[in-house]
């Protein structure tokens, strides 16, 4: 749907860019931005180029994200993908620890929603494997647990997650945590 420059300012944009975009355009709109002055921006234009795309990098959405789910559950499974889904993520679902570290094999993932209690091999013992392996062991982890009992927080954190999320979900919570680790 076409929208007029003044439609797109008033939905919280800093800029409008007609396609094809020209470097110069680009420049121009990511100085104001960054509060920088145009000649800032052309005393290096290489340099310069290099910072754009850092910035670019910053600046990345939900569409830009990929959420690997490892969940036992179907239904907490299906909740929780259509939840990031609507929010606008990419999201991959595994039923347990051993399916998520295939999948870390074959893709990149931004961020991990694990859950703790599963079949063959269980959140902690996961996450333990992606710690001290090779594979992304950087990675954000969030631990999704039933249990909110005093001190499971701890057991997430002391395993080697980033966070950790009690179940039922809670959308703004949910939102909120995947913004914070991506």
């Amino acid at each position: 749907t076409y929208r007029s420059s003044a439609d797109v300012a008033n939905l919280g944009s800093d800029a409008v860019l007609s396609k094809p975009v020209r470097y110069a355009q680009l420049q121009e709109a990511l100085s104001a931005k960054i509060g920088r002055t145009e000649s800032a921006f052309n005393r290096n234009e290489e340099a310069n180029q290099d910072e754009i795309l850092e910035l670019l990098e910053q600046e990345r959405g939900p569409e830009d994200l990929t959420i690997l789910l490892v969940e036992d559950n179907h239904v907490n499974q299906l909740v929780a993908t259509n939840l990031l889904k609507k929010a606008g993520y990419r999201v991959d679902a595994v039923n347990n620890g051993l399916e998520a570290l295939k999948a870390l094999e074959t893709k990149d993932y931004d961020l991990i929603l694990m859950d703790v209690q599963m079949p063959e091999m269980d959140g902690y013992e996961a996450t333990a494997a992606i710690r001290n392996g090779k594979l992304k062991p950087s990675i954000p982890i969030i631990g999704l647990t039933a249990n909110a009992m005093k001190g499971d927080r701890e057991k997430c954190l002391d395993a080697g997650m980033d966070d950790y999320l009690a179940k039922p979900i809670r959308p703004q919570t949910l939102y909120d945590l995947v913004e914070k680790w991506t």
